[in-house]
């Protein structure tokens, strides 16, 4: 028996009304498949938006940015801090993060691999009160979150590696792990001033190598 456009199944024409028929026709059956390719097409951009929004989320540098109690210089418009290299020395490190949004995120790590410095202990303090900021204030990092328009302040107690002799190592960010959107993000924070740790003197005869982190 021939089947009716747009009919699943095979009816019974003879039984079938005209009020049946208009109920079944395809016509009544296009809004229906309009509205979910509607659907479709809005999750779609939704998930896109979510990627797009994921992927492309930026932290910015937050208010407290100190160096380490160093030698301050600036070279050709950069602003420096100096230390003596001595791997037997830890030296303190200030720098703070910025949630701008328009998102919550989690900050999961900071330090990252480097082969200047090692991180041997981080203080956080999550919007710091004024005056800031004080590292006895915080508490040992963990993973936490940063609310839209806050702000994460690091205290960090930082070692420099061994370098070959002339060498001046020169640190101008921070790796920092974060999660958006449930997306694992890293991200360089730029410092206040740049740390260069030092290993000169007068046995180099004016000779230096260098050796830098972005």
């Amino acid at each position: 028996m021939p089947v009716h456009p747009g009919w699943i199944g095979t009816p019974t024409l003879h039984a079938m009304t005209e009020q049946n028929a208009a109920i079944h026709s395809p016509r009544t059956r296009r809004p229906g498949i309009a509205a979910a390719v509607l659907a479709a097409g809005v999750a779609v951009a939704l998930l896109a938006a979510w990627q797009w929004t994921a992927r492309a989320y930026e932290l910015t540098r937050g208010s407290s940015s100190d160096g380490t109690g160093g030698v301050e210089h600036v070279t050709n418009g950069v602003w420096e801090t100096w230390l003596p290299l001595h791997p037997a020395k830890t030296n303190p490190l200030t720098f703070s993060v910025r949630n701008s949004g328009p998102v919550p995120i989690t900050v999961t790590a900071v330090g990252g691999d480097s082969s200047i410095y090692g991180v041997e202990e981080a203080v956080m303090l999550v919007e710091p009160t004024m005056p800031c900021c004080l590292p006895e204030h915080g508490v040992p990092f963990s993973p936490v979150d940063l609310p839209v328009g806050k702000e994460l302040t690091l205290f960090l107690t930082i070692r420099p590696v061994a370098q070959q002799p002339c060498t001046l190592a020169r640190v101008g960010s921070i790796q920092v792990r974060f999660s958006v959107l449930g997306v694992d993000r890293e991200q360089r924070m730029p410092l206040g001033p740049v740390v260069v740790f030092d290993n000169t003197g007068p046995d180099c005869g004016g000779v230096t190598y260098t050796v830098s982190e972005p």
